[in-house]
């Protein structure tokens, strides 16, 4: 697993090597993106698949939900001038993540190919039912209703 930086804002620190070992930047890429885990966001391997929980709900997480997440959470720096004669300073900017990575991630049979799920925590089952609605509670023996 690759060192990574987390901002205080939940974004994660892309750093791509450019290697010429395609696999590297797959694994790096791969642990920044299931390293994303918020109060609001948190990643899931749930029945052998990449799911998002996200407020509550439960959804796959697909082509358009990995270049979402991407775009949100996953960042690399630029050093810029700061405008103050030769000062410069790093910013953080989203990662523009390429359709072959998200392929990868979503597709790759084995973690050291890059495959997200092998990173995520789990696997977890989806539960077989959901719980039924729960019924009013009838007043207790010793409780009286009163009558309007």
């Amino acid at each position: 697993m690759t060192t990574m930086r987390k901002l205080a804002n939940g974004r994660v620190v892309y750093l791509p090597t450019n290697s010429v070992d395609p696999y590297v930047d797959a694994n790096r890429l791969a642990d920044c993106v299931a390293a994303i885990d918020t109060d609001e966001v948190s990643l899931w391997n749930v029945d052998d698949r990449p799911m998002m929980l996200e407020n509550g709900t439960l959804r796959p997480i697909n082509r358009e939900g990995l270049h979402e997440l991407a775009e949100r959470f996953v960042v690399v720096p630029k050093l810029v001038y700061t405008g103050d004669g030769d000062e410069m300073a790093i910013r953080y900017v989203p990662y523009d993540i390429n359709e072959m990575e998200i392929r990868n991630l979503l597709t790759a049979k084995s973690a050291t190919a890059g495959g997200l799920v092998f990173r995520l925590p789990g696997p977890l089952q989806m539960p077989a039912t959901r719980p039924a609605a729960a019924a009013p509670a009838a007043p207790a023996q010793d409780e009286h209703v009163a009558q309007v």
